[in-house]
């Protein structure tokens, strides 16, 4: 099975779970900025984000772990990987996809305004501020996923 995390024009909170399910992030307490910042695609999204599927890793079971991020209406990227997996004749638990949800995408477009404007510092300190807020809901939602 493969598992693809799914930002709302985010990639801060993607990037944190698929990390949790790889166990490079441990689960039981928030991480510090410094270890975020290491993390694979933690950043603020740019145009060329949008719809791209970005291989994080993979686990011990060979299960492949991806993100991705859409700007708009995540409810269509999830219809499309549906219809794609039925095109290629292949189950539809042959991807589980995870939405990690912004509770209010804004603040993902305020990452990326200020990513575009040269204030990448300034993006990953909201970006982590995210990640801490929303810590103990993705932490919960890393127990409903089988690692």
């Amino acid at each position: 099975m493969n598992y693809l995390y799914l930002g709302l024009a985010d990639l801060y909170l993607p990037a944190t779970m698929a990390a949790i399910h790889l166990h490079t992030l441990a689960s039981d307490v928030a991480p510090a900025h410094q270890q975020l910042l290491a993390l694979p695609f933690y950043r603020a999204v740019c145009k060329n984000d949008e719809g791209t599927l970005y291989r994080v890793g993979e686990t011990e079971a060979g299960d492949g772990v991806y993100i991705a991020s859409v700007k708009e209406h995540a409810e269509i990227f999830l219809r499309g990987v549906d219809s794609l997996l039925g095109v290629y004749k292949m189950p539809r638990h042959a991807v589980k996809v995870v939405p990690c949800l912004l509770e209010n995408p804004q603040v993902g477009h305020l990452c990326s305004l200020l990513g575009h404007i040269g204030l990448h510092h300034f993006a990953d300190l909201v970006g982590t501020r995210l990640v801490h807020n929303r810590f103990y809901d993705l932490k919960n939602a890393s127990k409903t996923v089988p690692i």
